[in-house]
């Protein structure tokens, strides 16, 4: 059997115990590649630095030559074939044998056929030009990897012993680190970590810091890789340095493990501690939001033992906290208990909207973001419009308000044909066809009775004074035209919360239907809800109003807001751009309820 590494083949004999041996050359031969200068360690850091430099160095490998390049059969050897095996046990029902060794046996040929087969090619057990390509794709692609479906930002999620993270999450806003940093192989971190940890690495070097960055994130298969082969040789003891799969910080994308010039950028070296790197880190790295995951003296609280080189990124204002305190993050973590607290194992979401949002009020009107999606591009809105055009009817009428229906108002697009000519209403019945079906009739009495261009400017005088940055109203009622009402969802949240303080007209939006009778009572209809939820017994949380918004061009939109599971807390929905609105906020309100600890008080 062959075994490669950084080019070099290395020839054994496989015998039962084979797989130790591999590893152990493999352990040496990293050491060798990245100086050798492991001998004054203890022997469990000896081997975790040496195995995590040879992973390092395979990737790093793949990256430098662009790929397997030559054709592979049977009895192929080297470090093309490294690389292959290393592809194929990223998918274990494929690769079974799961041993990157260097040699094309008979193990890998099976393999490789599987994984042919699922690519749909010849399955021939030959690495040929079509296979490689798609192999070599695939690996490229496994890098820096999307989420499927939308992540949430797990920046603050406690990730230790007792709480994981879900197989399947992929950390959103994945960059390559390695043109932008110095690294030491292959290493991809989420886009705001890796800002900030290029402002950390250039102040450092202002100072005469070198610092470089070793791992930052880490697939779980790769984990798994890695705790598996501590366990088979220390046992129970490896969960002291190495995580479990799935409760490693590195698959958040936001945590480093660093190194630094003095000590000749070492990987996991127990020289980094007490070096100036490790001086100037703990002195400074709080700055830009990075924070020392396992501190000396904090083991019993974080589990694992003092790393000096694991730094994670949670933000400025939360490592300036943690600081000040003496803290580690999951001991903030435990001790919050005025807010719903993000689970690490919140799963990926699945909907069709362009754009939402979901936030949380707490009972003295504190908000908080919980998950969001292009929250702040501005999109059309349609009817949700008519949450302000509902605010400044308020204002502007009283309810015994009587309001004509003219010309201008019926006949034209969007007539719903309840009203006829002439006919009389209360402000407050028009009110209540305006929010409850939706009526455009009722938007437009509403501005013709007041004159256009005075209602308008009311709207928007009312936009800007609840603190809307990228709301504009061009129409009362949302209907498509040469220019559309335009917000984000962050702004409709604040229309929501304004809503909160608008007892009356909350108590009209979650009405299933009303009767709407002219001011002489001589014609009268039933008017029904277009919020579909409102009537939906299976709905987990009570809804204490809503809108729904449609066009063709707004596509489906739906603001709702509801009775958080906390005590006296409320929640703020709001879905833009939806092809099924109704049913992207059953996933979203679904979400918050799985993925959040609702404990608050």
């Amino acid at each position: 059997m062959a075994v490669a590494f950084s080019g070099i083949d290395f020839h054994m004999q496989f015998t039962p115990s084979g797989a130790i041996l591999i590893l152990s050359s493999l352990i040496a031969l990293g050491a060798a590649y990245f100086g050798g200068s492991f001998v004054s360690e203890t022997a469990e850091e000896y081997r975790y630095a040496a195995l995590t430099a040879a992973e390092t160095g395979i990737l790093k490998k793949w990256q430098e030559s662009g790929g397997i390049r030559r054709e592979l059969r049977l009895g192929s050897e080297g470090t093309d074939v490294m690389l292959l095996q290393y592809a194929l046990r990223r998918t274990p029902e494929v690769y079974e044998h799961n041993r990157v060794t260097g040699y094309f046996g008979a193990a890998t040929q099976d393999a490789l056929k599987r994984l042919q087969a699922r690519l749909g090619l010849r399955e021939t057990g030959v690495l040929d030009a079509d296979t490689r390509i798609a192999v070599n794709n695939q690996y490229f692609s496994d890098l820096c990897p999307e989420p499927n479906g939308i992540s949430p930002d797990l920046t603050l999620a406690n990730v230790d012993k007792a709480n994981g993270l879900r197989d399947d999450y992929v950390p959103p806003d994945l960059i390559h680190a390695s043109p932008r940093i110095r690294t030491t192989g292959v290493a991809c971190m989420r886009a705001d970590a890796l800002r900030a940890l290029e402002e950390l690495f250039s102040d450092a070097e202002k100072g005469g810091i070198y610092l470089a960055v070793t791992s930052g994130y880490r697939r779980p298969e790769i984990q798994r890789f890695l705790f598996d082969f501590w366990t088979s040789i220390e046992g129970s003891r490896a969960s002291d340095w190495v995580a479990v799969p799935g409760h490693s910080e590195h698959q958040l994308g936001t945590a480093a493990d660093l190194t630094g010039k003095t000590i000749g950028y070492e990987s996991a070296s127990a020289r980094f501690a007490d070096s100036p790197e490790d001086r100037w880190l703990r002195q400074n790295a709080y700055r830009f939001g990075y924070i020392l995951s396992y501190p000396k003296g904090k083991e019993s609280i974080t589990g694992y033992g003092h790393e000096p080189w694991h730094y994670r990124f949670v933000g400025r204002s939360v490592a300036e906290q943690l600081l000040r305190k003496g803290d580690t993050l999951n001991q903030l973590l435990s001790n919050t208990k005025s807010k719903p607290l993000l689970k690490a194992s919140a799963g990926v979401l699945f909907v069709s909207a362009e754009a939402f949002l979901l936030a949380s009020i707490d009972p003295a009107g504190n908000e908080e973001i919980l998950f969001a999606k292009n929250e702040r591009v501005p999109r059309p809105i349609a009817s949700i419009t008519k949450l302000v055009t509902a605010l400044a009817a308020e204002k502007l009428y009283s309810d015994s308000d009587v309001i004509r229906i003219s010309s201008g108002v019926i006949g034209g697009r969007g007539d719903s044909g309840r009203f006829r000519l002439g006919s009389r209403y209360l402000a407050k019945d028009l009110l209540r066809a305006l929010l409850i079906e939706s009526n455009n009739d009722a938007a437009e009495a509403f501005m013709r009775a007041k004159g256009e261009e005075a209602f308008l400017r009311e709207m928007n005088v009312i936009s800007s004074g609840i603190g809307l940055r990228q709301t504009h109203f061009v129409s009362p009622s949302g209907l498509d035209g040469k220019e559309a009402n335009m917000s984000t969802a962050f702004d409709i949240r604040v229309i929501l919360k304004e809503f909160a303080r608008h007892g009356e007209l909350l108590q009209i939006m979650r009405a299933p239907s009303a009767e709407i009778c002219t001011v002489e009572g001589s014609f009268c209809y039933i008017a029904t809800t277009t919020n579909a939820l409102l009537l939906d017994s299976e709905f987990p949380l009570k809804i204490k109003g809503g809108k729904t918004g449609e066009t063709p061009y707004a596509k489906k939109n739906l603001a709702l807001l509801l009775e958080a599971p906390a005590e006296g807390w409320l929640l703020v929905s709001v879905v833009l751009g939806s092809d099924d609105h109704f049913g992207d906020t059953k996933k979203l309100i679904k979400w918050a309820l799985d993925s959040y600890e609702w404990s608050a008080k």
